[in-house]
């Protein structure tokens, strides 16, 4: 069995604990490289008449923050996140060479932009992608997405009415963490610095990272937030949870499977508490 190293591709899944790609890539027990990538695109203008920035301040400073949290996170098992901005297929295709890695891993993503570095990173390289940001998997229910329904409630009964129920993955462990290579880096990559991106954090209520998320979802749940599950509906009531989620803050941080789980395990909490309390 060849023991050559594969990098490990962050993207918006920057975190350890239920990370489907980033658990796929530790199974294999080959040495694994974890990198990031602020792609060129990102600081294009999104209009080139009215020079709108593809990237603001806060969004930087959110990304920086997870960024940092996440490499400190790694440097407990004395582990490096590899951070570089540029064209990622061509930074790709050098750290594979430079490394002789036998494949690159990464969560697959359904946005244009980036799907098509998917397809341009796909195309001189292995790119092995795996879902990792829904609820339900396409692969995972018996319609082809092209024929989804265009109502949301007509949807989300179609897709409650599957088989499958998603569950949460487990966090690596630190055995498999270990796993996580350093390397020398070829001299020609542009390596970035997110504290480049930090701005003034006054009045600035979200703030990146995973333990943060992670500390605010249990500060949540641990203060009664009122989670009500009727056939896996989840309603939230709590003002600044929505304004949470309105941020992208689980896109980034989690996957809906591990919120879910959560939410069921109050409300179970809350039906024993309700059935001891009755006289």
């Amino acid at each position: 069995m060849s023991n050559s190293p594969i990098i490990y591709w962050f993207r918006n899944d920057l975190r350890i604990h239920d990370n489907p790609a980033l658990t796929m890539a530790l199974s294999e027990g080959n040495p694994v490289i974890p990198i990031f990538i602020a792609d060129n695109i990102w600081f294009e203008t999104s209009h080139p008449e009215l020079n709108f920035p593809r990237t603001g301040l806060f969004r930087k400073q959110f990304l920086a923050e997870s960024l940092a949290d996440l490499d400190k996170t790694l440097k407990k098992f004395d582990r490096t996140l590899y951070i570089f901005k540029g064209d990622t297929a061509k930074i790709l295709k050098k750290l594979v060479a430079h490394t002789k890695s036998s494949k690159i891993v990464a969560q697959r993503e359904i946005a244009d932009e980036e799907a098509t570095i998917e397809q341009r990173v796909s195309r001189d390289m292995h790119l092995e992608l795996h879902w990792g940001s829904m609820l339900y998997q396409p692969d995972q229910i018996d319609f082809p997405v092209e024929k989804s329904p265009f109502y949301y409630t007509r949807f989300k009964n179609k897709v409650l009415s599957q088989a499958f129920t998603p569950s949460p993955m487990h966090s690596p462990a630190k055995k498999e963490l270990q796993l996580l290579s350093k390397i020398s880096l070829p001299p020609d990559l542009t390596k970035l610095n997110p504290d480049e991106w930090l701005i003034s954090k006054k009045g600035t209520f979200f703030h990146g990272g995973e333990t943060n998320a992670l500390q605010r979802m249990e500060e949540y749940f641990n203060s009664g937030g009122a989670a009500t599950i009727q056939r896996h509906e989840i309603s939230l009531k709590e003002p600044t949870s929505a304004a949470f989620l309105r941020h992208g803050w689980p896109m980034v941080l989690y996957r809906p499977e591990y919120f879910i789980n959560i939410c069921k395990k109050q409300k179970k909490g809350i039906l024993r508490t309700q059935k001891a309390s009755i006289p």
